[in-house]
């Protein structure tokens, strides 16, 4: 990863980096990076901090180091790793990550089918990087929203009946959806349902649904080539003018100019597995 510190220009990148020779054994960055960089193990063994008792890292485990965090990384094994570099979002939920270590981020992953989803979004960051197409950082910027979302620590979702909504709600973004026949739905009052969705998801039920349709809406602007006014309405937009407003207010440029920037090159999208 050596060649990233000359490379802040281009965010997002990733790459797979080998660590077998003698020579490659160590790797100190006392400053840090100037953006998140995300480690995802993929065989051998990794400290970080101090050999005696550094985190060590292994199959399965996925380190975030935050900006300007000192990297100090051993490898007693052969240590293949990916990585990506990219400026984090709020809705990201790094605050919900723990902390182990010298300042760095950590989730520990066993399940073989989260460990077969990170490998599969890993994989599909390495294709989009090597394309050099239009749309390359696009497409890797919605991957790595797609994989931190679905990576978010979720114990707060305990409420069943709101699971249950909220699968629904991203199953049905087209419909007509008020707090009062979401409230229906879990058998609560709309000022009790409003409550307890701002105590779930730290957000109102309403601006939940919209961001969630921004970012359906900018997903299939990206991915496919349906009329936007089409793309609208089935994310639940019956006004385009409403649409590209609240769009532009978003994501900072109107749908249309996001499509004339990116072409009209398609992408697969990696399916999550459930959790």
């Amino acid at each position: 990863m050596e060649h990233i510190e000359n490379d802040f220009l281009q965010v997002p990148t990733c790459g797979e980096t080998h660590f077998e020779e003698v020579h490659d054994k160590r790797l100190y960055r006392p400053q840090g990076l100037y953006r998140h960089t995300l480690q995802w193990t993929l065989q051998g063994e990794a400290i970080i901090g101090d050999r005696a008792e550094g985190l060590r890292c292994t199959r399965g485990d996925l380190v975030l180091f935050p900006p300007s965090v000192p990297h100090l990384i051993e490898t007693p094994s052969n240590w293949v790793h990916r990585w990506v570099y990219f400026d984090a979002k709020p809705e990201h939920g790094l605050h919900e990550w723990a902390r182990e270590g010298p300042g760095v981020l950590v989730q520990r992953w066993e399940d073989p089918d989260h460990c077969a989803f990170i490998d599969r979004c890993f994989e599909s960051f390495l294709f989009h990087q090597s394309r050099h197409h239009q749309r390359r950082e696009s497409l890797l910027s919605l991957g790595i929203d797609e994989l931190m979302q679905t990576l978010r620590p979720q114990p707060h979702r305990s409420d069943p009946r709101f699971e249950a909504l909220r699968q629904r709600l991203l199953k049905a973004l087209h419909e007509p959806w008020t707090v009062t026949n979401m409230a229906r739905e879990v058998h609560l009052s709309p000022s009790r349902f409003a409550h307890r969705f701002q105590e779930l998801e730290g957000l109102s039920p309403m601006t939940w649904l919209n961001r969630q349709r921004l970012e359906k809406s900018r997903e299939m602007i990206l991915l496919t080539d349906r009329p936007l006014a089409l793309i609208a309405e089935s994310c639940g937009f019956n006004s385009p003018l409403y649409f590209s407003t609240a769009f532009r207010r978003h994501y900072g440029l109107p749908p249309s100019q996001l499509r004339r920037r990116h072409g009209d090159t398609h992408s697969p999208m990696v399916s999550r597995p459930l959790r």
